[in-house]
């Protein structure tokens, strides 16, 4: 709030993918927040769009706060995910 408008440009991350190859595993809950769900399927969209590594995944039956949480657990789904996505990431960077 009160932010001028080229810094909120250069503080959304939409706007920083071009020529990106770093992986991404984007998440939102099922029951998250629609400018999450909106931004989440936007940045997606943008990375696939570049050719970059990007997995996405919809936590089921869980709001914003549920999916932080589940986050810091170990055996969870988020965290199976992401370690899956990594290892896909790993598996294209292996020669």
């Amino acid at each position: 709030m009160g932010r001028h408008p080229d810094e909120l440009a250069l503080s959304d991350p939409i706007n920083h993918v071009r020529g990106n190859q770093t992986a991404f595993h984007i998440s939102h809950g099922e029951k998250d927040f629609e400018h999450v769900k909106t931004s989440s399927a936007e940045m997606v969209a943008a990375l696939e769009a570049e050719g970059s590594p990007v997995s996405f995944e919809i936590l089921e039956g869980l709001e914003h706060y549920g999916v932080n949480l589940s986050q810091g657990d170990k055996a969870g789904a988020w965290v199976r995910a992401a370690r899956a996505a990594l290892s896909r990431t790993k598996a294209r960077q292996t020669p």
